[in-house]
């Protein structure tokens, strides 16, 4: 399958879907995440105004307080995790040294 470059899969999304894409790149940038994910997404279109996911939302009666608090400790969730995998390489590096000190 051939490969498909980010300027012409960009270029097919609609005005609000760039939007969003773009806002969840530089909201990624900013706390940090080196990808962006389906998360990240979300929590922007949520950010604007009366989009699908708008209406879907009032279709089903959803809460959108509970909602927004989903997707923000979803998204803290994947910063927690992120840090979670730093340190853990930190410490086994760490642990790796103290390892390679020993032997010598």
């Amino acid at each position: 399958m051939g490969d498909i470059s980010r300027v012409a899969l960009f270029g097919k999304l609609n005005s609000l879907a760039y939007k969003a894409v773009e806002g969840a790149t530089v909201f990624c940038k900013l706390r940090g995440n080196p990808y962006v994910e389906l998360v990240h997404w979300v929590n922007q279109i949520l950010q604007l105004q009366n989009s699908d996911l708008h209406c879907i939302v009032r279709a089903f009666s959803l809460d959108p307080g509970r909602l927004a608090r989903d997707v923000t400790d979803s998204l803290d969730l994947g910063t927690q995790a992120l840090l979670n995998e730093a340190v853990a390489g930190i410490n086994s590096g760490l642990a790796d040294k103290d390892k390679t000190d020993k032997d010598k």
